[in-house]
């Protein structure tokens, strides 16, 4: 995918694990991981620089390996321009926008934020919405599948009306 994103020159978003990726084909836009992109700098044994140039930053070591190489990665990108000369399997194209979510892990919210002002590209926080447990009725499953289409409505809207967001 990394490889395909900058050879066909498509717009790319950077996503966060758990979104729905035919929304993005569907807008012809090639979704990108970090996360996995985190796993395979650590296969490659190359997320190391990544890292210690989070922790330059001030980012504590406390926090998720996935998300300071992808802060140690952007923060490379912004310094030079480009993509990390070491970076594995081509890197990461530059994104138009980033998409975060609320589903799985709390540093997921700040570390795309955070992205966001590495890249200068916007950021739209996916708010996933999980009924409370033990609640099945109607009500709630419909409460639910509104919420969820409310999302993707406004994470569509953001997406078209992006000034990184190429124009067709």
């Amino acid at each position: 995918m990394y490889t395909r994103a900058l050879v066909e020159g498509k717009p790319v978003a950077w996503v966060m694990l758990s979104m729905i990726n035919e929304l993005f084909l569907a807008m012809d836009v090639l979704p990108i991981y970090p996360e996995n992109y985190a796993s395979l700098c650590t296969t490659k044994r190359v997320a190391d620089p990544f890292i210690q140039r989070a922790e330059a930053d001030g980012y504590s070591n406390v926090i998720c390996s996935y998300a300071r190489t992808g802060l140690g990665y952007a923060a490379f990108w912004q310094d030079t321009g480009a993509i990390p000369d070491f970076a594995p399997d081509g890197g990461m194209a530059k994104p138009v926008m980033l998409i975060g979510s609320s589903f799985m892990c709390d540093t997921r919210y700040k570390w795309f934020q955070a992205l966001s002002r590495y890249l200068d590209v916007p950021c739209y926080n996916f708010d996933m919405p999980i009924p409370p447990a033990g609640r099945t009725s109607p009500d709630s499953k419909g409460c639910s599948s509104r919420a969820w289409a409310t999302s993707l409505e406004c994470l569509a809207r953001c997406f078209w009306s992006s000034p990184s967001m190429p124009k067709v």
